[in-house]
């Protein structure tokens, strides 16, 4: 009788609702046996008298507050759980960038060229601007975030973006080149013109990353900071 009269409750409620309400229920009977509450036999079938009254109904602030303790300790099980297995993995705390990897034959290189290659899902470019010489930038611009691979190697060895000319220094990633800026300006008082420092922000630079050739292959090192 029980059952049915919380079916018909229950089937106005959600999925969700449904759930959250029969485990508040289950809850309330383990309680309710567990604490010696009153027992109840149907003398109808529509009422339900109590034939002990010896025993008390546990109130709902202690069925909310044994429902609180049972999630928090079980939060607490997952937690410890969760470190101990941190705790006994070798390799949390290892540092996958600051380490060589190879990424292609330096014979499939060509002079000048610049190739792309991933690592961890990161592209890089490099090119080869001489037998035993690697240079290697993230393949991205910091201008319009174009990949770097679709440009060019000029020739004094630097990586030039294909969308706007911008040119980085493939050791250093510094910006070394870019055309919209004037590098000359005229003097109206003089028939020649005068040669000015062309001002490149430093947030114009590229992000550099180690690279060289060893044992016929191109290994990159994604970390950077060789010194460290």
């Amino acid at each position: 009788y029980v059952a049915s009269g919380a079916k018909t409750i229950l089937g106005s409620f959600s999925v969700l609702e449904r759930r959250i309400a029969a485990m508040l229920l289950h809850r309330l009977v383990l309680l309710l046996l567990l604490d010696g509450a009153t027992s109840f036999v149907p003398s109808s079938l529509n009422s339900l008298v109590a034939v002990s009254t010896k025993s008390r109904r546990p109130s709902s602030g202690k069925i909310f507050a044994a429902v609180d303790q049972d999630v928090s300790q079980s939060s607490g099980t997952a937690s410890t759980t969760s470190a101990e297995s941190s705790n006994n993995n070798p390799f949390a705390s290892f540092d996958y960038h600051a380490h060589w990897y190879p990424v292609i034959w330096a014979q499939d290189l060509i002079l000048n060229e610049p190739t792309k290659v991933t690592v961890f899902d990161v592209d890089y470019v490099v090119a080869k601007i001489s037998d035993t010489e690697v240079i290697c930038l993230e393949d991205r611009c910091p201008h319009k975030a174009a990949a770097l691979s679709e440009g060019r190697v000029t020739s004094t060895g630097n990586f030039q973006c294909a969308y706007h000319g911008w040119a980085f220094d493939g050791k250093n990633g510094e910006c070394v080149d870019i055309p919209q800026i004037a590098s000359t300006r005229e003097d109206p008082d003089a028939s020649s013109t005068k040669t000015s420092k062309k001002k490149i922000p430093s947030r114009s630079c590229a992000q550099a990353v180690p690279a060289q050739i060893f044992q016929h292959m191109v290994w990159l090192f994604p970390g950077g900071n060789l010194e460290q």
